[in-house]
């Protein structure tokens, strides 16, 4: 669905009022799921595992991320009656659409945040036209937070966010909580790095723009002159993560995906937006423009809408594989948060800033604590990522974990698969994966990693399938052009099979290898669309080959093909080295 603005243009995202009509399109397209019943999403199914209480709040509450700011920033929205209506509904108790109690990581902590913030910024909105046994029932409501503990990780902000609005309209705050809980939030930052550890299961993903640093940014400014240290603390930690997330992103505006909640889509960008709101930090406003605007053209270009123009839950197209097990209806409207650029009035100089490019930093670079080395070349047109994996634990609550967090590398327009069935290797999609199996057992994938250390341009990870088998990987990556060396130290034979990136399969026809050579070492090339990706095999044995992935495998191209390498591996020591190659034969 291409979105156009009303007077027929092509919506470029270049003024306020294109983003403006793009979040009010997308509350039109909401409002008939919004008004049934007063502050909930009424769905067709509900395939998440929190209660439908939750997830029909969800569905409601998120809207604000864009509604918010809308407002804040000056914007005319048309239906505050419904939004007052809804959230006087949610909180009372002898309402039929009351959102209910707490219990502890319950998911109406996570959508209460957004009504905290709507406290903050708007409460002239969302506070003061509310009778006062509603306001009652609402401090009742959002204190529940206080009462109940979230989960040990970035939800910790949601708390936060919900004392701040409860301060800003006079309510009672536990102050020793909230500091107790922004301490807790703060041991998580890496020390000497940017990052933080999504709580104490260590991973590091997209929870710190979308998450840490999107909160901290909020707080550093609600909270200045009340908390100081803390907010600048907050504030320089998110300027000093805003280059190295910057290589996240090619100059088209796409993201490399990575990690759980890919379905929140263009949330990918809501740190930029946060960062205009608050500043800018190391980069111009015409910069932050063309980050944001890019990212948003990239997205709505893509088929990513119901027939009804609501968000699909999926990521470059519907497809309820790649979610996960909290993923709701209403849940890709977390992306919402994206908007916050629009608490920005309409005589910000970010609104009549000209778009510039990125920078142009095309270098490897290592980013060691998410064990990444990043690397953006013009003429292959996209950013990739190899990836050393990640925590010592596998989640085993989350769907794809393997395919999430420790592929061999993952790309901002070639994406990454998921299985869509056993069986064959191409149903178990090993896009930038290795597999292996015994005769007659199951593939395995690397899940964890062991041992870690890394270079200028490369990472190295020690990975062990059980107590006779293990895999030393060393990835280094320039230009875009990957070159693997996996050392296997085998206690059994294994089947073997290592794959490149997958590239779109056009037409369902049956995918077709160029074989060729490259200084002697066998190569093969899969081609579709504008892309072909090269696999080339320059140390140890096997054959190379190229199938066709499961349908709705991969999570850009609904067919995909896939360039692999297999063999058969006996008891011992062996040594293999792959390179793979993918370039987009045109100027995107």
């Amino acid at each position: 669905m291409e979105w156009k603005n009303v007077d027929g243009r092509k919506n470029r995202f270049s003024t306020r009022a294109d983003w403006e009509a793009l979040a009010l399109r997308y509350w039109a397209a909401a409002r008939p799921h919004l008004t049934v019943r007063p502050g909930r999403w009424l769905m067709a199914y509900h395939p998440a595992g929190h209660s439908l209480d939750g997830a029909e709040m969800e569905g409601w509450s998120r809207h604000l991320w864009a509604l918010v700011p809308l407002m804040a920033g000056g914007g005319r929205f048309p239906d505050t009656e419904i939004l007052l209506e809804g959230l006087a509904a949610g909180v009372d108790p002898e309402h039929p659409s009351y959102w209910g109690r707490f219990g502890s990581c319950d998911q109406r902590m996570v959508e209460s945040a957004v009504i905290g913030a709507a406290l903050r910024m708007c409460p002239e909105i969302f506070w003061e036209p509310l009778p006062e046994h509603s306001r009652e029932q609402l401090v009742d409501f959002l204190d529940q937070i206080n009462r109940h503990e979230p989960a040990d990780n970035n939800w910790l902000f949601f708390r936060v966010l919900v004392n701040c609005g409860l301060r800003h309209v006079g309510a009672p705050v536990d102050e020793a909580l909230q500091s107790a809980t922004l301490d807790r939030i703060e041991s998580f930052a890496v020390e000497g790095s940017a990052w933080y550890t999504d709580g104490s299961a260590g991973r590091t993903d997209y929870y710190n723009p979308t998450g840490f640093h999107f909160y901290g940014l909020l707080y550093s400014l609600w909270e200045a002159e009340r908390d100081p240290d803390r907010a600048a603390r907050l504030r320089d930690r998110a300027l000093a993560f805003a280059p190295v997330f910057l290589r996240w992103f090619d100059r088209h505006g796409a993201a490399v995906p990575y990690g759980r909640s890919l379905t929140y889509r263009f949330a990918q960008g809501a740190f930029w937006a946060a960062l205009a709101w608050a500043g800018g930090g190391p980069y111009s406003q015409g910069q932050l423009k063309g980050l944001l605007a890019r990212h948003m053209r990239w997205w709505q270009e893509r088929p990513i809408h119901l027939p009804g123009g609501t968000l699909s839950r999926g990521y470059g197209y519907p497809q309820d594989a790649m979610t996960e097990t909290y993923n709701a209806v209403g849940s890709p409207a977390w992306g919402f948060k994206i908007f916050w650029a629009l608490a920005l009035a309409e005589g910000h100089p970010f609104w009549s800033a000209a778009e510039e490019p990125l920078p142009e930093d095309t270098a490897p670079a290592v980013q060691p604590v998410a064990r990444m080395v990043f690397s953006r070349d013009s003429r292959k047109n996209h950013a990739v990522v190899v990836c050393a994996g990640q925590e010592p634990g596998r989640a085993v609550w989350m769907r794809h974990f393997e395919e999430k967090y420790a592929k061999f590398a993952y790309s901002s327009q070639l994406a990454f698969s998921v299985p869509v069935a056993r069986g064959d290797w191409t149903n178990l999609a090993p896009d930038s994966a290795l597999l292996l199996r015994r005769s007659d057992g199951a593939w395995i994938a690397r899940a964890t990693t062991e041992e870690f250390s890394y270079g200028d341009d490369w990472v190295r990870s020690t990975w062990r399938i059980d107590e006779r088998n293990r895999v030393e990987t060393t990835l280094s990556l320039k230009a875009g052009t990957q070159t693997r060396r996996h050392v296997f130290h085998l206690g059994d034979e294994w089947e073997v099979v290592e794959g490149g990136f997958a590239v779109p399969l056009e037409g369902g026809a049956n995918p077709v290898g160029e074989p060729g050579e490259d200084d002697g070492a066998q190569a093969l090339s899969v081609s579709g669309g504008d892309w072909r990706c090269r696999l080339i095999m320059r140390a140890g044995g096997g054959s190379l080959e190229a199938g066709a992935l499961g349908p709705g495998s991969h999570l850009l191209f609904p067919l995909a093909q896939l360039p692999v390498r297999r063999a058969t591996l006996a008891p011992g020591r062996h040594e293999w080295t792959t390179v793979v190659e993918a370039e987009c034969r045109k100027t995107r």
